[in-house]
């Protein structure tokens, strides 16, 4: 097949991924290739959501992590990390020491600043933090002052999780949940925790989506 005979540009929806160029001829192309995909795999996933690439006549953004070795000091720190490609960076602070991030974090490039973070330091100013939890049975951020992003790290097994709010009214999106459940919102007095719990029917209408998501904007 004549390479001009084909399209321009075109979309993956199961990689997600989209390629777009001006020209097939090599020399005068301009191309640029963008991922943002709904699949996730625990061995083989990279740090490069929304990671995107680009040629003018030449490669200018490109993956540039080289595989040496599975599980080598490479692979962690460079060939598979946010920073080897052309993506959103978002970090998270303060860390606890050796802390290792859920499959959910690894899966939205949100990334905790550990041993491994090759010269990298938490950031001047941090925008975000990490909420504690009694049971570890969730990763939880505060965006801001009033956004709060609870990660479940039972995934889609969850009958009940917790947390402590650093704003108590603050609008709370919750991920990894059993999808199209029923849950109720409760306060521990006693530790000041959030408790997530399945129930029968919704209480204020917390029932998850078909993807797993409760989006509780009813404090």
């Amino acid at each position: 097949m004549p390479l001009d005979s084909l399209p321009l540009s075109d979309q993956y929806a199961v990689s997600g991924s989209v390629t777009m160029c001006d020209t097939w001829n090599y020399a005068d192309a301009t191309r640029l290739d963008f991922k943002s995909s709904p699949f996730s795999s625990e061995n083989h996933q990279h740090l490069d959501q929304n990671h995107f690439s680009l040629f003018y006549r030449a490669p200018l953004l490109v993956d540039s992590g080289a595989y040496d070795d599975h599980n080598s000091t490479h692979w962690f720190n460079d060939y598979r990390h946010t920073i080897a490609h052309s993506a959103w960076r978002i970090e998270i602070s303060p860390v606890p020491k050796n802390a290792v991030a859920s499959y959910y974090q690894f899966f939205l490039n949100v990334l905790w600043l550990a041993d491994n973070d090759p010269g990298d330091s938490a950031p001047v100013a941090n925008t975000s933090r990490l909420l504690s939890c009694s049971d570890a049975s969730a990763d939880t951020v505060d965006i801001d002052s009033n956004i709060t992003v609870v990660f479940a790290r039972n995934f889609r097994n969850v009958t009940q999780l917790r947390w402590k709010p650093n704003n108590s009214s603050a609008n709370v999106l919750i991920v990894g949940m059993l999808p199209s459940t029923a849950y109720s919102k409760t306060r521990d007095l006693a530790t000041g925790e959030w408790i997530i719990s399945r129930v029968a029917s919704p209480v204020l209408n917390l029932r998850s989506s078909a993807n797993g998501v409760i989006e509780d904007f009813a404090n």
